[in-house]
């Protein structure tokens, strides 16, 4: 599977690398099979959103197309949909909320 970079100035295959990962910088890099330098796929605002990114990418592989790494506006909808923030079922007195349903 080849994957463009975010910045849209390089391809690169991912069968070929031994493993893709974010770093501290909120990076997502791969690691070529047989060493050498470190391609740097795209450098997002947090690591939350970075590794929403990288599964986002994980989801791809099985495609075989090319993925092109997404802008910050769509890796924050992406890390949005991953978010475990489900809604309070108790308003802030500790009670559970009457709904008044009509018909």
């Amino acid at each position: 599977m080849y994957v463009m970079n975010k910045k849209w100035d390089s391809i690169t295959n991912i069968a070929q690398c031994t493993s893709v990962y974010v770093s501290p910088e909120h990076e997502i890099k791969a690691v070529p099979t047989g060493g050498g330098n470190v391609y740097r796929l795209g450098q997002y605002e947090t690591t939350e959103i970075a590794r929403a990114v990288l599964n986002d990418l994980y989801m791809h592989i099985s495609t075989g197309c090319i993925y092109q790494m997404p802008n910050d506006q769509r890796a924050l909808v992406l890390a949005r949909g991953m978010s475990d923030e489900r809604p309070d079922k108790f308003a802030g007195n500790g009670k559970k909320s009457v709904r008044r349903g009509g018909s």
